[in-house]
């Protein structure tokens, strides 16, 4: 399930899945997506954005709650070159 709505000066993206989120732990995984999610969310909105995962139980079955708040109105920041 994937909702949106506005909240305040936010918009927040809500993704819901059944199962279980499970973070790697492994110091040598190279699954690095979700890392450099909340890295560019950091270089984009600084403190003004939130990524979050968490488990959570609803009649008995588990299932993961994603949300990405992200500030509606965009202040002037500098960008670094990514390349």
């Amino acid at each position: 399930i994937i909702t949106g709505k506005k909240e305040l000066d936010y918009y927040i993206l809500s993704v819901v899945n059944s199962g279980e989120y499970k973070p790697q732990n492994n110091l040598n995984s190279t699954k690095v997506g979700l890392q450099n999610t909340k890295k560019r969310l950091q270089l984009l909105y600084g403190n003004r954005s939130e990524f979050t995962i968490e488990n959570s139980i609803l009649d008995g079955k588990p299932f993961v709650l994603t949300k990405l708040k992200l500030p509606l109105h965009l202040k002037a920041i500098n960008i670094p070159n990514p390349i």
